[in-house]
């Protein structure tokens, strides 16, 4: 009976000592906020053939374009003089 009792003792406290190590080794990863959302995709935009020109601008360059939203389309801003 001593001897079943030594061995279950160590044992116990062998067992009871390596949960709490590896429980001390245990890792908890943060994945973050999550994967971020995917940008829009940029639709065809189709613009009407009514013919109201305007006057446009990027950066230096001018050009006059037959609506403004072709100018729009093309990156320009229109100028308002």
């Amino acid at each position: 009976m001593k001897f079943l009792a030594a061995i279950f003792s160590r044992q116990g406290f062998v067992i009871l000592l390596l949960s709490a190590v590896l429980a001390a080794c245990t890792v908890v990863v943060d994945d973050g906020p999550g994967p971020r959302p995917r940008p829009p995709r940029p639709e065809p935009q189709y613009c009407s053939k009514q013919y109201e020109p305007v006057c446009a601008r990027r950066g230096g360059d001018r050009q006059t374009f037959a609506n403004a939203c072709l100018a729009d389309r093309a990156g320009y801003r229109i100028v308002r003089d």
